[in-house]
């Protein structure tokens, strides 16, 4: 919160002030991948820069459709501490919802070796779209586990979701 503070509520200022941070105080070899968001629910407006973390998706209820808003185009915080990152902002509609997920949900794998996906996230989303963002959540995670079965787990499994009304 200090480094907000500093920098504002700029995603891109935020994440250029951390990684410096991170690349001059952390131990040799350490970085993070993080995504900054900030959402106005009220405008339905959001902004957000990516440190080299899993794209920012965004499903539109008009177009039925899950696009992906942000590339891995942002480095890793703590490699380079003069770093810059890109800020995007967009405008969302009713009933178009945010999710962030981490590595772990995409490259969730089977018995065979295949990884559920960004197809199968998509999907997912578009089945439960009419739901809460925590129905959606569990949704995901049921189909996640329903592909996964009885394979050993590799990552973590994390998503945020937040739906605009």
């Amino acid at each position: 919160s200090e480094l907000r503070r500093e920098a504002g509520i700029r995603p891109q200022t935020v994440l250029q002030k951390l990684n410096a941070k991170i690349a001059h105080e952390a131990p040799g070899g350490l970085f993070l991948t993080l995504l900054y968001l900030v959402v106005d629910p009220r405008m339905r407006k959001f902004s957000f820069a990516s440190g080299g973390h899993e794209p920012l998706l965004l499903y539109q209820k008009k177009r039925h459709e899950v696009e992906v808003l942000s590339s891995r185009d942002g480095r890793p915080l703590g490699i380079l501490p003069d770093e810059t990152f890109t800020q995007e902002e967009a405008l969302a509609q009713e009933g178009d919802i945010l999710l962030l997920v981490s590595d772990g949900v995409k490259e969730a794998m089977n018995a065979k070796k295949e990884m559920f996906g960004l197809e199968r996230i998509r999907l997912a989303v578009r089945e439960s779209a009419t739901k809460s963002s925590g129905e959606i959540i569990q949704h995901l995670l049921k189909r996640i586990q329903g592909f996964v079965k009885d394979a050993p787990r590799h990552d973590d499994l994390t998503l945020v979701c937040a739906k605009f009304v």
